[in-house]
């Protein structure tokens, strides 16, 4: 989107380069003419003797005032270019993502539920549309209706609505789903960069703007607990694959065998001849190599450090949640979340089911390679966020 953003900029500029000209244009041909003064005929702008005619006077009049709109609009062009570079991203792949956030403020504003896939996602969003009897929102259109959020921004985000009697009325912050980028372990690589990352935060059809975005809850789960979740979805999605399709769909069974044959495929078959990214230090990569799905840990981390990255880029209010807090501190976390997105509870609680533990799948060994590894790679806030799951 840098492309666009910097187009926007050129264009601003080269507007305020061709007013610049004009001026000095107008000027020089005021210096011409008075070079000339003695030549010059009857109408002349600038008249040999005598006051100016009532009709010079006027079109003196018109010229000072066009001269002052084309400084003023010079001016306003420039506050708009700093503008636009003080809300943007400090990188060279923006790509048209930020303008200025100050163009939305009469708009309902979105809030980014920002979350590693299988972290709470559903619930959250569930359980806020029912109490505040407010909408929701999502980046990914096929989920909800094809109704964009807002007219002038087609590519999303859209609302999360599944029936025809949900909520229309309009909160301050619409909480919104996106999972961002780096989340399919089903590659031989991963997107390590923020500004990949910031791109699919925004991504719905096409990247939209992040100016309508001013804040962001951000989700924590317990790492091993999120990648065997992780594997119980896609068998979910295995079935629907074996169910549409004429040819033997290779499953596995929902258990700890089956969690380790399916790592044993994904790693056979993805990654056996690839190295993690940004792990260099043979000896952790050797041990975290022997984990079970290593890879999605990786993800995880680099998901979680390439959120707390982006948020600080875009300057985003943050509230963080971790999964476990609904079912150890369910109020306070209820409350915390909607003081934060300005809602006021009025509607009917969702009852929250707390998924299972699966701290069993690993053995002592292989859960402190994990935090070792997951350790390293870490930035200082992912670390501290996530540290007290290693507790063991």
């Amino acid at each position: 989107m840098d492309k666009e953003v910097n187009s926007c900029a050129t264009r601003k500029q080269s507007n305020a380069n061709r007013n610049i000209f004009v001026i000095k244009s107008a000027q020089a041909r005021g210096t011409k003419e008075k070079k000339n003064y003695g030549k010059a005929e009857k109408n002349t702008f600038f008249p040999i003797k005598g006051s100016m005619t009532g009709h010079s006077k006027i079109i003196l009049f018109i010229a000072v005032v066009v001269v002052g709109i084309i400084l003023a609009s010079k001016q306003n062009g420039l506050r708009d270019i700093q503008k636009a570079k003080s809300r943007s991203p400090k990188n060279n792949d923006k790509k048209g993502i930020i303008t200025n956030r100050t163009s939305f403020t009469s708009l309902t504003k979105i809030a980014w539920l920002m979350s590693f896939p299988n972290s709470g996602t559903s619930y959250t969003l569930r359980m806020v549309r029912s109490l505040s009897k407010k909408p929701i929102g999502t980046n990914y259109k096929k989920e909800g209706t094809a109704e964009p959020v807002y007219d002038d921004s087609p590519n999303g985000p859209f609302f999360l609505r599944t029936k025809p009697d949900d909520p229309v009325n309009m909160p301050n912050f619409l909480l919104t789903k996106t999972h961002c980028a780096g989340i399919n372990s089903h590659c031989k690589t991963a997107i390590t960069t923020p500004q990949s990352f910031l791109k699919g935060c925004c991504t719905a059809v096409e990247a939209y703007d992040a100016a309508l975005v001013h804040k962001a809850v951000h989700l924590f789960r317990d790492p091993f607990d999120n990648m065997v979740s992780r594997f119980h979805l896609y068998l979910k999605q295995l079935q629907k694959q074996a169910d549409n399709s004429t040819e033997d769909v290779k499953m596995y069974s929902k258990s700890e065998q089956g969690f380790r044959e399916y790592c044993d495929a994904v790693k056979s078959k993805f990654h056996s001849n690839s190295n993690v990214p940004g792990l260099t230090d043979p000896a952790i990569l050797d041990s975290f190599k022997s984990v079970p799905c290593y890879f999605d840990l990786f993800l995880y981390v680099q998901w979680h450090n390439n959120a707390f990255e982006t948020i600080a880029e875009l300057d985003l209010p943050t509230h963080k949640i971790h999964y476990e807090s609904y079912d150890s501190h369910y109020n306070k976390t209820v409350n915390g979340l909607f003081d934060f997105l300005e809602l006021t509870p009025g509607g009917v609680e969702c009852e929250f089911t707390r998924g299972k533990k699966y701290s069993e799948y690993f053995t002592l060994k292989e859960k402190r390679a994990t935090k070792r590894a997951l350790r390293k790679l870490s930035s200082k806030q992912t670390w501290e966020s996530i540290q007290h799951y290693f507790e063991f």
